[in-house]
Order: structure tokens, then C-alpha cells, then sequence
């Protein structure tokens, strides 16, 4: 039978056995959550990415189309008015000063809204014709020549040499006044014969309409009659 002493020391060793058991269980623990909370850091810091980042293709770009013709829209032609050209042929030569020109216009619009298609200058003169050349074509195609008289008229070179040539041409001369004066020599001898139309007298409008009368009552008889006919 074992003593009371020996019993205690043997309950002793036994208690301090498994003491020391508990601790080293414990920090085997310890140890083991550290190192594995370590393997997780470690995990997540060398964890690849999910893969690089999907290029994206460029955009489709549809096939040009061919653009529609575009219709231009119709272009119509002005009225004839002073500036423009008359449509080809015409029926009357409107010889003026330059300085009258504003007068000059003014009977070529009336004429020609009237039906009656004028040459005048230097409105159907083309770029680069020769001056003189032009005016003895349109002379000498005119079916009346209407001259536009003032004292400018009277004392103009060209003013004379484009009524000889109406003459010469044997075109209806009708003197359209706007001054009262006298012709000078050189015009008297080719203008005397013709009935003269005074027109400086206002409004003007009223002698352009009878020069229109005028003028159509001479386009409708033959170039011989017209050129005998009297103007009243």
C-alpha cells in the first residue's frame, strides 16, 4: 500500500504533466492561426488578376454611299430692262449723248415693254467688240433709229456720224426732242425732213407713249414705205 506522501506526488507529476500538455497545445495553436493568417496575406497579395482587359474591337464603320446628284433649281431668265441685252435682232437704234443716258433708258424701257426691241449703248455693246463696228451693224439692222435730242446731242461728233449713217442706210430717222433748240447744220440736213416729236415738255411718259404709237404704225408697213411715211 502506497503512502499518503508518495500518492500525492504521483497525483502531482500527474497535474504538471498535463499543465504542460495544455500550454504546448495552446501555442502550437497560436503559432498555427499566425502562420496561416500570414499564407493569406501572402495569397492575396500574389493572387493574379482575372486576366487583362478585353480590348474592344474599333467600331464598325458603314461603307460610304454615294451621295445623291442635287437638282439645281431652274433659272429664269430677267425681263429685258435697261442694262440687259436685248433677245436677238431689234427694231429700233437709240442714238443719244452720254450725258442723256438716264432719258436714253428711261425710252428703251418704255419701247421694249411695249414689245419694241432697242439697241442702245453702251448696254449692247459686247466686251472686246470694236465700238464703231458695232454701231454701224446695229445701224444698219434697225428697222427705226430714234434720236434722243438735247444740246448735247446737237454738239456731238458721234451723235452726226450715227444719223448719216442712218440715212445712208435709208432707216426712219424720228427726232425725239427733249430740249428745245435748234439743230445744228450737219443734223438739220438729215433731220429737217422728218416730223420732229417735242417732247420737253413734262411728263415725259405721255411723248414715250407716242413715240411708241409712232414707232409701231411704222413697223407695219414694208422698209420701203417706212422710209417715206410721215411720222404724224
Amino acid at each position: 500500500m502506497q503512502s499518503p506522501e508518495t500518492h500525492f506526488l504521483l497525483h502531482g507529476g500527474l497535474l504538471a504533466i498535463l499543465a504542460l500538455a495544455a500550454i504546448g497545445a495552446a501555442v502550437g495553436l497560436v503559432m498555427w492561426m499566425r502562420r496561416r493568417s500570414k499564407g493569406a496575406a501572402a495569397g492575396a497579395v500574389q493572387t493574379p488578376s482575372a486576366g487583362p482587359a478585353p480590348v474592344q474591337a474599333p467600331p464598325t464603320q458603314a461603307p460610304p454611299t454615294a451621295a445623291a446628284p442635287s437638282q439645281a433649281m431652274p433659272v429664269q431668265a430677267p425681263a429685258s430692262v435697261p442694262g440687259d441685252a436685248p433677245p436677238a435682232g431689234h427694231d429700233v437704234f437709240i442714238s443719244h449723248s452720254s450725258k442723256d443716258k438716264t432719258t436714253a433708258d428711261m425710252i428703251c424701257a418704255v419701247l421694249e415693254q411695249n414689245g419694241i426691241h432697242c439697241w442702245v449703248a453702251p448696254r449692247d455693246v459686247y466686251p472686246g467688240e470694236e465700238w464703231a463696228q458695232a454701231i454701224i451693224r446695229a445701224i444698219s439692222g434697225a428697222r427705226v433709229f430714234v434720236l434722243i435730242f438735247s444740246h448735247f446731242a446737237n454738239e456731238s461728233s458721234q451723235i452726226k456720224r450715227e444719223v448719216e449713217r442712218a440715212a445712208n442706210h435709208e432707216v426712219p430717222i424720228i427726232p425725239f426732242r427733249i430740249e428745245d433748240v435748234p439743230a445744228n447744220e450737219t443734223l438739220e440736213y438729215f433731220i429737217s425732213t422728218p416730223h420732229w416729236l417735242d417732247a420737253f415738255t413734262p411728263p415725259l411718259q405721255e411723248h414715250a407713249d407716242r413715240l411708241v404709237a409712232t414707232i409701231k404704225r411704222l413697223l407695219d408697213k414694208p422698209r420701203e414705205a417706212r422710209a417715206a411715211q410721215p411720222l404724224a
